[in-house]
């Protein structure tokens, strides 16, 4: 029998409902601590999510936040007749316009062919004596030793394991008896390298007849005469490859695709406001109700939001022309602070100024002097104005305002870094040789730090996991929030067992007290009925 199942035997008392009752009490700040643990989980999971919300927009803006990344250059070819063809390759130094093409002929391979006709591929190419097939390229000579009992097969084999630049193979012509024959083909266009063949014998010789003089590429650029070995061309244009595939005249037109810029604007709008939408719906207060999100009140939500409206807001400094805020391309704060895009702005200024758009995110430069040249910068370079001067021979930089010119660092080829520790740390130049041979001022430098490197900088700071940002303090602080108060739940969970274990005895006390002082009363009751008769028996 439980302990339980005897309560309230001698009192009367409903023990086990008064025990529950007690216990509901002191349970109280048990059930406080739990649900405090709770909306702190809670918390921490809504934490975590921002940062990986946050994590993911920085992910995006990381490929908008260089030109490489956010610039796509397209080439296209159109011929003035049905026949001419150049196909085209671009890449992101390509420039972008027109170039007139005619191509009047292209390169060819040498072949040749031998004069001497067999039956078949296992025919000996020369039965009467041994020699030498002599094969020239260009200027190079390969000599290759032909036994009198090799087949033209062997000979084949012979060809294309020596190192002549060429590739020979049999060929049956399918007419008459000996159809059978040796083709020998440069494995190089152009004049240069025309190719040749004979077989020297003892008595006579086996020659290779041309069946395709090896030729030069000859065509017009711009209206500029050129002469190539290959039909594949990229030395003329900058980054760009042009494979001329037939004769004729057309235009060459390198562009920058819109389309995949257009693409990241739209998830760029996108992810801001799923940030903008996370904040709003986890920190929200009610002045009505009084209700809150659960994260309101944090300082890493409030200080994030606001870095990001200032951020898509602010003026893009150093660019010359009208695009310098988003809101010139079509992207404009809402009163909530979400972004809205209206994609014909966009498309408008795409279409009139791509160059410009770019620039609006992506870290970009000038230099004002003409012999100085604006390499790149780095996520430690500052924004503005530099100032550049030549002592002592080494370039000094200078920001706009400062005191100081500092030295910057020498790098590869002609390039200079700006040191370490200053504003100009990272910024790479580079300088004409003979502008140092004369101590002065070289112009000035200009940095322009788009919107999406300014947001990649402020979102690395947002969502580093350790130092002292200000989310991955509010992470800290409600990790250890939830560890104190594991500790405090188990310490109030064990109180209370020992709380219920003493309650339990005590009312077992009790009703062991009210069943021995129950006894007494039965006995002394028991005497004094018994009292009268012991009275009578005594007298």
């Amino acid at each position: 029998m439980s302990i339980t199942s005897i309560f309230g035997i001698q009192s009367g008392f409903n023990t086990s409902e008064v025990i529950e009752k007690l216990l509901a009490l002191q349970q109280r700040p048990l059930e406080a601590k739990v649900s405090e643990r709770e909306l702190q989980i809670e918390r921490l999971d809504l934490f975590k999510q921002l940062r990986r919300n946050a994590n993911s927009f920085k992910s995006l803006v990381r490929t908008m936040d260089g030109r490489d990344q956010m610039t796509v250059k397209v080439g296209s070819f159109l011929g003035d007749t049905d026949t001419a063809q150049v196909g085209v390759i671009t890449s992101v130094t390509s420039p972008a316009g027109s170039f007139a093409i005619d191509v009047t002929q292209l390169a060819r391979v040498g072949i040749v062919r031998s004069d001497d006709r067999y039956a078949s591929a296992t025919s000996v190419y020369s039965p009467d004596d041994a020699g030498t097939l002599e094969i020239t390229v260009g200027n190079t000579q390969t000599d290759i030793s032909i036994t009198d009992t090799d087949t033209l097969q062997d000979v084949v084999d012979k060809i294309n394991a020596s190192s002549a630049d060429v590739t020979a193979r049999v060929v049956d012509s399918g007419s008459g008896q000996t159809p059978f024959s040796i083709v020998i083909t440069g494995n190089q266009s152009g004049i240069a390298n025309a190719v040749s063949a004979v077989f020297d014998e003892p008595g006579r010789d086996q020659t290779f007849s041309s069946t395709q003089a090896a030729q030069d590429a000859v065509f017009t650029l711009d209206n500029i005469q050129y002469n190539r070995s290959s039909n594949i061309v990229d030395d003329l244009i900058d980054g760009t490859t042009l494979t001329l595939e037939a004769e004729g005249s057309g235009t060459i037109q390198i562009s920058i695709s819109t389309d995949e810029i257009e693409d990241k604007i739209e998830a760029f709008v996108e992810e801001y406001n799923e940030i903008l939408a996370f904040i709003e719906k986890n920190a929200f207060f009610d002045s009505d109700t009084l209700e809150t999100g659960p994260l309101f009140g944090s300082a890493s939500l409030r200080q994030l939001k606001q870095n990001l409206a200032d951020l898509v807001s602010a003026k893009v400094q150093g660019l010359s022309g009208d695009l310098n805020y988003l809101s010139t391309i079509g992207i404009a704060t809402r009163g909530d602070g979400t972004l809205e895009l209206d994609s014909a702005k966009l498309a408008s200024a795409l279409s009139s100024d791509p160059q410009g758009v770019i620039n609006l995110f992506i870290t970009s430069g000038s230099a004002s002097h003409s012999e100085v040249e604006f390499v790149s910068a780095s996520e430690f370079t500052e924004e503005g104005e530099f100032e550049l001067r030549v002592i002592d021979g080494v370039p000094h930089l200078r920001k706009s305002g400062e005191t100081e010119f500092v030295a910057a660092v020498a790098g590869p080829g002609n390039t200079y870094i700006g040191a370490q520790d200053t504003s100009a740390e990272g910024l790479v130049f580079s300088i004409d040789p003979a502008e140092l041979e004369t101590d002065g001022d070289k112009g000035t430098l200009t940095v322009s730090i788009g919107i999406a490197e300014k947001l990649d900088r402020a979102l690395t700071e947002s969502t580093r996991e350790s130092g002292d940002s200000a989310l991955a303090a509010d992470i800290n602080t409600t990790t250890k929030k939830i560890e104190d108060l594991n500790e405090v739940i188990l310490m109030l969970d064990d109180r209370l067992k020992l709380f219920e274990d003493n309650l339990r005895h005590q009312f077992i006390r009790l009703e062991t007290i009210l069943g021995q002082l129950n006894s007494q009363r039965e006995a002394v009751q028991a005497s004094l009925a018994n009292l009268p008769g012991a009275l009578k028996s005594s007298n």
